[in-house]
């Protein structure tokens, strides 16, 4: 995860039965209300 006050990026590997599928990135930002996923890149 890396953020900068109000935005933020995830990386998540996706594992099935062990082995390596995928990976995702999710761009979040804070609002008023907390953080919300407002991109998702696969």
């Amino acid at each position: 995860m890396d953020y900068c006050n109000t935005a933020a990026v995830i990386k998540i590997e996706v594992h099935k039965n062990g082995q390596y599928f995928s990976t995702d990135y999710m761009l979040l930002y804070r609002f008023s209300e907390g953080w919300k996923i407002v991109s998702k890149v696969y």
